[in-house]
């Protein structure tokens, strides 16, 4: 999923509201695997809270100051080769 995507999946989440991988994949239309990793993403950079283990719920952060899918295009660009060039 792109950055827009990752957008449109963090959107269709209700506040106050636990969702499964199943159940985003189920609103979504995404496969379960690709909707995990984007809940690994969103967790990992608190756009969302993750309660549980082997069967996670999400809920979307109250606290969100940038999108997710400018934060994943951001962290793309730092980690391509070649960004930085010495002067």
């Amino acid at each position: 999923m792109e950055g827009s995507g990752i957008d449109s999946l963090l959107a269709m989440m209700a506040k106050g509201k636990y969702y499964s991988v199943q159940d985003l994949a189920n609103l979504s239309s995404q496969p379960q695997i690709a909707v995990a990793g984007v809940m690994k993403f969103l967790a990992k950079y608190s756009f969302v809270e993750r309660l549980g283990v082997n069967d996670p719920l999400f809920i979307k952060s109250t606290k969100i100051s940038i999108s997710p899918g400018e934060a994943a295009n951001v962290l793309s660009m730092l980690v391509a080769p070649n960004v930085i060039t010495e002067q």
